[in-house]
C-alpha cells in the first residue's frame, strides 16, 4: 500500500508540470502580485508589456516565472514602480533558480527592513532597493540554512536606495543567477551601491553574474560603489561591464571585499575609477582571481591572469551611458570562450572569442579592414609566430601597457617569422605597420 501511494504522488506531481499554467496581467489578473497568489510552482505570470505597473511584489516562496513576451525589448518599457514603500521584488521564502523574473525595469525602491540585531551586533537594516535576495532564517553559520536563489534575467534595476545593496542584495545563503541585466543608478547609504552580498558561504555556492552592466551607482559608509561581498561571500563575473561607480568613503569604487569573500572575473572591464579596482578589508585570507580582462587598476586583486589588460577600453559614448565598444577597442575578441554565455546583453551572438565586457561590438577583429589579407597563426603562442603576407611589414609588438617588445623577426618572402620564445606569457599586440593592422595575440 505505501509502495502504491508512492507511484500515484508521483503520477499527480508529473501530471502537474506537464499541466503548468499561464496567467496574464491585467487581462485575467489585474497585478502582479494578484496573479502571483494565484499561480503555483511550474506557472508562468505573463505581463503585458509597455506598461507601468505601481507595486511591490513578493514571490512568497513560489518556484514560477514573472515575465513580459520579448523580455529584451520589453524591460525599457515595461516598469515596475514600488512608490517608495519597500523593495520593489521580494524573494525572501527560499525560492530557487526556477523562481524567475524578467523583462522589466524595476524602479523606485527604498528595501526592506531586516531585523539582523542578534547577529555581531547589527541594528535592524534596510536592504536591497531594487530586489531582495534573503533567507527566512536567522543569521548563522549552518550550511544547512536555505537563503533566495531566484534568477533574474533581462532587467534594468534603477533609481532605488537602500542602507544595503541599493539596486540588489543578496543576504544569507543566498545564491541568485543575475544575467542580461543592467545596476545602474542606485544609492546605498552604507554598502554595495549597486550590488551587495552578505553571509554567503562560498563553500555552499556562488552569486553568478554573466552580461551584467554595473554603472553609476553610489555608496557612502562602508564601500563597494558597484558591488560589496561580506562574510564568506563569493561572487562570480562573466562578461561584466562595472563602470563610473562612486564610493563616497574612497574605499572600493568597483569592488569591496572583506571577511573570507572573493571574486572570479572573467571576461569583464572595470573602468572609470579612481581609488583601487578592489579593497580588501582583510579577516579570512582568500583568493581573488581575474584574467581575460580588463582594468583600469589591478591592484587589490590577488591572482591576475596573463590575459589581463589594463588599456582604455574606447566605450561609444560613456558621457551618455553607452558602454558598448568602438572599432578599434583592444577589449574585442579579448575573451575566453570557457564559460562564456552565447549571446551579449543585448541578445546579440558572440561569435569566436568574446568581447570583453557585457557588449559584444559589431565588428570582428581590430584595425583588419585595410590593405591586403594577414594571416597570422598559431594563437595563442608558443614560441614561433608565423605571418603570411607578401609584403615587407613593419612589425612591431607591444605588451598590454603598450611597451614595445624586444624579439627577433625574419621577413622571409611570403612568410613572416618571429621568435617569441623570450617573451614572457601573457596579452600581446602586433602592430603591422605599412597596412594599419593590428592582431591580438596570446602567450
Amino acid at each position: 500500500m505505501k509502495l502504491r501511494n508512492t507511484l500515484i504522488a508521483a503520477l499527480i506531481l508529473q501530471g502537474h508540470v506537464l499541466n503548468a499554467a499561464t496567467l496574464k496581467v491585467p487581462m485575467q489578473y489585474s497585478t502582479i502580485q494578484s496573479a502571483i497568489n494565484a499561480a503555483v510552482p511550474g506557472d508562468t505570470v505573463l505581463v503585458e508589456p509597455n506598461t507601468t505597473y505601481y507595486e511591490n511584489i513578493d514571490f512568497i516562496g513560489k518556484d514560477i516565472t514573472v515575465r513580459t513576451p520579448n523580455p529584451v525589448n520589453d524591460r525599457h518599457t515595461t516598469i515596475i514602480d514600488g512608490g517608495l514603500n519597500g523593495s520593489v521584488v521580494k524573494f525572501i521564502n527560499q525560492e530557487t533558480n526556477n523562481a524567475k523574473i524578467e523583462g522589466f525595469t524595476v524602479t523606485n525602491g527604498t528595501g526592506t527592513i531586516r531585523n539582523w540585531s542578534y547577529y555581531m551586533g547589527f541594528p535592524p537594516v534596510v536592504a536591497g532597493g531594487g530586489i531582495i535576495c534573503d533567507s527566512p532564517h536567522a543569521f548563522t553559520s549552518n550550511p544547512s540554512v536555505v537563503g533566495s536563489s531566484p534568477t533574474i534575467s533581462n532587467m534594468i534595476i534603477v533609481n532605488n536606495s537602500a542602507e544595503y545593496g541599493g539596486g540588489v542584495s543578496v543576504w544569507l545563503h543566498s545564491f541568485p543567477i543575475i544575467e542580461n541585466t543592467i545596476i545602474t543608478d542606485n544609492n546605498s547609504t552604507v554598502a554595495g551601491g549597486g550590488l551587495a552580498c552578505y553571509e554567503n558561504f562560498s563553500t555552499i555556492g556562488t552569486v553568478v553574474l554573466r552580461n551584467v552592466e554595473i554603472s553609476r551607482n553610489i555608496t557612502g559608509g562602508l564601500g563597494g560603489g558597484g558591488v560589496i561581498a561580506n562574510y564568506s561571500s563569493r561572487v562570480s563575473m562573466m562578461n561584466c561591464t562595472v563602470v563610473d561607480n562612486v564610493s563616497l568613503s574612497g574605499y572600493g569604487e568597483v569592488l569591496f571585499r572583506a571577511n573570507g569573500s572573493n571574486f572570479e572575473i572573467y571576461n569583464s572591464i572595470l573602468w572609470g575609477f579612481t581609488s583601487d579596482i578592489l579593497y580588501d578589508q582583510g579577516g579570512v585570507p582568500v583568493l581573488s582571481s581575474i584574467d581575460y580582462s580588463d582594468a583600469e587598476n589591478i591592484y587589490g586583486i590577488t591572482n591576475v591572469g596573463p590575459a589581463t589588460l589594463s588599456i582604455n577600453p574606447l566605450f561609444v559614448n560613456a558621457s551618455n551611458n553607452n558602454y558598448r565598444l568602438s572599432p578599434g577597442s583592444l577589449c574585442i575578441n579579448a575573451g575566453t570562450t570557457v564559460n562564456a554565455p552565447l549571446n551579449d546583453l543585448d541578445g546579440n551572438p558572440r561569435n569566436g572569442n568574446p568581447d570583453l565586457g557585457a557588449y559584444e561590438s559589431e565588428t570582428t577583429g581590430i584595425n583588419e579592414a585595410s590593405g591586403n589579407s594577414i594571416s597570422l597563426y598559431p594563437n595563442p603562442v608558443q614560441d614561433k609566430i608565423y605571418l603570411d603576407a607578401d609584403e615587407n611589414l613593419d612589425i612591431r609588438i607591444t605588451n598590454a601597457s603598450g611597451q614595445l617588445m624586444d624579439c627577433q623577426i625574419n621577413q622571409q618572402p611570403g612568410k613572416k617569422v618571429i621568435n617569441v620564445s623570450g617573451m614572457a606569457q601573457g596579452v600581446y599586440f602586433i602592430d603591422c605597420g605599412n597596412n594599419s593592422h593590428t592582431k591580438f595575440i596570446k602567450l
